[in-house]
């Protein structure tokens, strides 16, 4: 014995289609707007419809505001370690002083080349008279010495550039960018000290020290 439920839901009716073959749908199409103005007259049809699309919204709403604090935690995250990389005295130095020249370019003409380096990043000898551009490396770290430590100014005072374009018979080319307190951020004098091991001086104002540091230095001195 086939129990049927009484009254039929919208979406029943509106399912019933997919089961039907195709030469009694006008009749079904006829049939069914009848008896959906029926349960419309008796305020039955429409309510699972009506549920179904505030479900949706809902759960829509809460697809969205799950997203939106997935992304403020992860500018949140990021906030967090740029914050953590600007100040770390390995990096940028402990007050962040270098994180402005982050990028910038410095460049020097000697005649025949002009040697470029973009700070953090890398260094250049291009010809001035046409030829190839060669990489003279890549920013590596601070002062290597093992006499410095991360936040001494001895610290920032030189950067390494290496791996760069192998030279004839020898060496990958490399840069120490040696640095002094200076006015302004420029480069100064170029030096080949070993076959394509250059050594650039320079000055730039985040090496000079506040006068009651400099001060405090010679005190202990």
């Amino acid at each position: 014995m086939t129990t049927m439920l009484w009254p039929p839901s919208a979406s029943s009716l509106f399912n019933m289609r997919s089961y039907l073959p195709e030469s009694f749908m006008p009749q079904y199409e006829g049939m069914r707007e009848t008896i959906l103005s029926w349960l419309e007259i008796f305020g039955i049809a429409g309510t699972d419809v009506e549920k179904s699309t505030d479900t949706s919204k809902a759960r829509q709403a809460l697809t969205d505001a799950e997203n939106a604090l997935k992304r403020v935690r992860e500018q949140k995250k990021n906030a967090e370690e740029d914050l953590e990389e600007i100040f770390n005295p390995e990096g940028f130095g402990t007050e962040g002083e270098w994180k402005k020249l982050d990028g910038t370019c410095l460049a020097l003409d000697t005649g025949e080349y002009t040697y470029e380096i973009c700070m953090f990043d890398e260094a250049k000898q291009k010809p001035n008279k046409g030829g190839t551009t060669f990489n003279l490396g890549k920013f590596s770290s601070w002062n290597p010495s093992p006499d410095v430590k991360p936040g001494d100014p001895a610290y920032y005072e030189k950067q390494i550039y290496n791996r760069g374009t192998r030279c004839w018979n020898g060496p990958e080319r490399s840069v120490a960018l040696v640095l002094t307190c200076g006015t302004e951020n420029a480069l100064l004098t170029v030096a080949e000290l070993e076959k394509c091991e250059y050594q650039i001086t320079g000055t730039s104002p985040a090496l000079c020290l506040p006068l009651d540091e400099k001060a405090n230095g010679r005190e202990e001195l």
